[in-house]
């Protein structure tokens, strides 16, 4: 049975190198510590935190190209064959 001194020098031991491996690793800059879980990490990385939800029923967009309102074709207009 180990000594109550061999005890602590070898958790002192293991203390040590637990520091020595984690020595210059970016603990506090790190955005993957700054995350809660991988949910808020996708949601800060992607952009999305602080967007509105989207409603449903509320059909597509606006485009930039030209589009025509109504039946589609202005009145006059042959249709096409």
């Amino acid at each position: 049975m180990e000594s109550g001194s061999e005890q602590m020098e070898r958790r002192k031991a293991e203390i040590e190198e637990k520091k020595a491996m984690t020595e210059g690793l970016p603990l506090q800059s790190s955005p993957y510590l700054r995350c809660q879980d991988l949910e808020d990490y996708k949601r800060q990385g992607y952009g999305t935190e602080g967007h509105r939800q989207v409603k449903p029923n509320h059909g597509g967009g606006a485009t930039d190209a030209p589009t025509l309102s109504g039946t589609g074709l202005p009145e006059g207009t042959p249709p096409l064959p």
